[in-house]
């Protein structure tokens, strides 16, 4: 579930964004167990100034925020990619795979992300593979837990998921299981 809540001074309805909710008996979300070693190059331009990351399983071997550099800039994501490389020790031959961010956020920043992933993922004949910002959150929570993550989209409102962490992995949840 998604939702925009809009800024103070408005109506504080809360309005679903896009699909109708996300009932508790979805599917967790998947992690492939077995390509857990890879070397991953992560793209995320579509929340803030972005981030770049190089990783290895749950290891960051490096990794470039947007406070050194902005990736979500269409002109600055291949030098920051270029440089978090540098600081992991390692050359572009050595990705196995290629993550992006699929939002929420900025529009413009989601479409640098996916077209730099794809175009890297073509040119070097690897997969690149699409993941929500608030998926991607929930894997660092507690196995049991009912949790919430959201991520600011635009100048005042937030998107936001709930879920549940499960030993497969989080488990997309309704609002009411907080209860």
């Amino acid at each position: 579930v998604a939702s925009r809540i809009p800024a103070p001074g408005y109506d504080r309805t809360v309005r679903p964004l896009g699909s109708p909710g996300i009932e508790s008996h979805s599917q967790p979300i998947k992690m492939d167990r077995d390509k857990v070693g890879e070397t991953i190059l992560s793209i995320e331009c579509a929340v803030g100034n972005g981030s770049i990351a190089v990783m290895r399983g749950m290891s960051v071997l490096g990794s470039t925020n947007g406070i050194e550099q902005n990736p979500s800039r269409a002109e600055e994501v291949l030098p920051a990619v270029r440089s978090t490389l540098e600081r992991a020790g390692l050359h572009l031959s050595a990705i196995e795979r290629i993550t992006v961010s699929t939002g929420p956020g900025s529009y413009s920043g989601i479409r640098i992300g996916m077209a730099t992933a794809l175009g890297l993922s073509r040119a070097l004949s690897m997969k690149a593979v699409g993941v929500s910002v608030l998926d991607a959150l929930a894997l660092e929570a507690p196995i049991g837990e009912k949790f919430v993550t959201a991520v600011a989209v635009g100048k005042r409102h937030a998107a936001w998921g709930v879920f549940e962490s499960t030993e497969r992995g989080p488990l997309h949840t309704s609002p009411s299981s907080l209860d």
